[in-house]
C-alpha cells in the first residue's frame, strides 16, 4: 500500500512537471509571431507520426484554453478592451499558426512526392484531432489543406486517390458552415472537448446582443444567463491532462515559421510553373 501511494505521488509530480513544461512553452512569444530568426525552424510533417503531432497540438491548445479567463468573455469585454483579450489572442495566434503551417509544410519541398506525403499526413492529423475532439484545431488543419495555394495544384488536388479524397471530404462535411454549422453542432461535445472558437464566439455575441436582459414582466432573463454560461463553460473547461506531453514535438510546432499568404501564393505559382516546364521538356 505504501508503495502504491508513493507511486501515485510520483505520477502526480511527473504530471505537474509536464503541465508546467507545456505552460512554459505556451508562454513563448512564438505564439504571437515574435520568434527570433535563430529560433525559427522548418517543420517537416513527414518526419513525425501524425497521431503524435495531433496529440501535441491538442495538449498546447488545451493549455491555452485553460488560461482563458471568464472575465475576458463576460459582457464581450474582449471586443471592447484589448487588455481583456490576452489569452484569447494567444488562442487565435496558435490557431492561425497551425492554419498557415499546413500549406507551408506541404509546399516547402521541391520534391512532388514529399508534397503528396505531407498532404496525406495532415489529413491524418485532422482525423486524429477530430477523434480527440479538438474541433478548433481540426478546422484549422482542414482549412490549411484546402487553402488556395494547395488546392490550385493539380498534382495535389485532382490526383489525390479516391480513398484520401473521401477522408478529407468527410471532415470538410462535418465542419461545413451550411445552416449555421448544423452538422458541427451535432458532434459529441462531451469533456474533454475544445470547441470551434469561431462558432462559440459568434454564439456568445448573439446571446448577448440578440436577447434582452429582462423579460416582459421585468424579471431577469435567466434563459439568457444560462445560454451565456453554457457557452463560456464550453470554452474554459478543457482537461486533456491524460495525454502524454512530448516537449520535442511541441517545441518543433511552436518554433516553426509558417509562410504568410503572399509567400504561399508565390510558392504555389513557382511549383506550378516548375511542373509545367518539366512537362514541356518531356514532350
Amino acid at each position: 500500500r505504501t508503495q502504491a501511494n508513493l507511486r501515485k505521488v510520483l505520477e502526480n509530480v511527473k504530471k505537474a512537471r509536464l503541465q508546467a513544461s507545456v505552460s512554459q512553452l505556451c508562454d513563448l512569444n512564438t505564439l504571437l509571431g515574435d520568434e527570433t530568426e535563430g529560433d525559427a525552424l522548418p517543420f517537416h510533417i513527414y518526419n513525425f507520426n501524425p497521431e503524435e503531432v495531433a496529440t501535441q497540438i491538442v495538449y498546447i491548445n488545451a493549455d491555452l484554453y485553460k488560461k482563458l479567463r471568464i472575465t475576458e468573455l463576460l459582457d464581450l469585454r474582449y471586443q471592447k478592451d484589448e487588455s481583456f483579450a490576452v489569452s484569447l489572442n494567444k488562442i487565435h495566434a496558435f490557431s492561425n499558426k497551425i492554419y498557415s503551417l499546413v500549406p507551408t509544410t506541404i509546399l516547402q519541398s521541391d520534391d512532388i512526392e514529399l508534397q503528396r506525403i505531407s498532404l496525406k499526413r495532415w489529413i491524418s492529423v485532422a482525423e486524429y484531432l477530430y477523434q480527440l475532439r479538438d474541433y478548433n484545431s481540426a478546422v484549422q488543419v482542414i482549412n490549411g489543406i484546402t487553402a488556395t495555394a494547395v488546392s490550385r495544384l493539380p498534382h495535389l488536388n485532382r490526383e489525390l486517390s479516391v480513398k484520401w479524397s473521401e477522408r478529407l471530404e468527410k471532415l470538410e462535411d462535418e465542419f461545413a458552415p451550411d445552416s449555421n454549422f448544423v452538422k458541427y453542432r451535432k458532434l459529441p461535445m462531451d469533456s474533454p472537448c475544445i470547441p470551434f472558437v469561431g462558432v462559440a464566439l459568434k454564439d456568445l455575441v448573439y446571446a448577448y446582443e440578440g436577447n434582452p436582459n429582462r423579460v416582459d414582466n421585468g424579471a431577469i432573463n435567466f434563459t439568457k444567463m444560462r445560454i451565456i454560461t453554457q457557452i463560456i463553460l464550453s470554452l474554459t473547461e478543457t482537461d486533456y491532462s491524460s495525454l502524454q506531453f512530448n516537449p520535442q514535438v511541441a517545441q518543433a510546432l511552436l518554433n516553426a515559421s509558417p509562410m504568410d499568404q503572399n509567400a504561399l501564393h508565390s510558392r504555389s505559382i513557382a511549383i506550378s510553373e516548375s511542373i509545367a516546364a518539366q512537362a514541356k521538356e518531356c514532350e
